[in-house]
């Protein structure tokens, strides 16, 4: 019986033929396109065992290799070979390359290295929508809310999707209402579609600031909302002693809208305790059963 490899890892047989698909065509747009399959599968680190072979041989690797290495990096958190990989792309004169630089920012925040992601940002000529995202939400996540409201604020190209969402995510970290609502205007007067996630993002925004008449206007005037929705207005209504309000809601939300998670139903008995209905959650029946769907059923007798 031959010996097992682990799933999504390449087996002897593969590692075989990309060496000898290296010997007759060492060609980097045949070779990239594999290097890629592999950062995005269940065995990243065959990317860099890929990229290592790839880098003996000139013809073989380009700028391109380099952003799949380094996103096989971000995913391993192989911090070590990320900066190996930096000072390659130094010594290969792509050190401008804008798709490298915003892949560099991306690793370096997600190994919390701040300082290094700022000298990046700060050698990119003209850093575009992902540059200014990349730098704004890994500023935000890494606790620097301020400074990524301050980058946000000279901004020189129009902000997309991700980048609303990563500022109002600082502006929730400063309790920033006012700048979250001149974010909300913004998207009003300038974007005629918005997708849900946003809408989330300024909901979740409006209920941790305690603004709940703008989290409930926004609510009801929301095109789409999933089960977030329901859940961050569900527990806004809670948070701010508005607990029938919250009870209603969850109630509309069994009958209308989509299955609650365990996230609302705990938010929902929350709700119920603290409203007086019941005294404590052990004292009602509470009928929860996780269907082969992933679906919750829920039901208070």
């Amino acid at each position: 019986m031959p010996p097992r490899h682990p799933p999504g890892s390449l087996s002897p047989r593969q590692i075989s033929q990309i060496h000898a698909h290296f010997i007759k065509t060492p060609q980097s747009h045949i070779l990239n396109p594999l290097l890629g399959a592999l950062t995005s599968s269940a065995a990243p680190l065959d990317a860099l065992f890929l990229y290592n072979i790839m880098l003996r041989h000139p013809a073989a690797h380009n700028h391109y290799t380099f952003t799949y290495a380094l996103k096989a990096c971000s995913i391993l958190q192989a911090r070590h070979k990320g900066t190996e990989i930096h000072a390659g792309v130094l010594k290969s004169g792509h050190c401008s390359d804008v798709f490298i630089q915003n892949s560099l920012l991306h690793f370096y925040f997600l190994s919390n290295d701040v300082v290094s992601a700022n000298r990046i940002f700060g050698s990119i000529n003209f850093p575009d929508v992902v540059s200014w995202t990349s730098f704004i939400s890994g500023l935000s996540r890494c606790g620097f809310e301020r400074e990524a409201l301050d980058k946000f604020a000279a901004m020189d190209v129009e902000p997309n999707c991700a980048t609303l969402v990563s500022i109002l995510s600082a502006c929730c970290g400063l309790w920033e209402l006012n700048s979250g609502r001149a974010i909300h205007g913004y998207v009003l007067k300038n974007w005629r579609r918005v997708g849900v996630i946003l809408w989330n993002a300024v909901l979740n925004l409006y209920v941790k600031c305690g603004f709940i008449w703008g989290a409930r206007n926004l609510f009801t005037k929301m095109p789409e909302r999933d089960v977030f929705s329901w859940t961050t207005m569900i527990g806004g209504y809670a948070l701010s002693g508005f607990h029938k309000d919250s009870i209603e809601l969850f109630q509309e939300m069994l009958q209308v809208g989509p299955e609650p998670n365990e996230a609302t139903v705990v938010t929902a008995l929350s709700a119920y305790s603290s409203s007086g209905v019941i005294t404590s959650i052990s004292s009602v029946n509470v009928n929860i059963a996780f269907s082969s769907q992933n679906a919750w059923k829920f039901k208070l007798q």
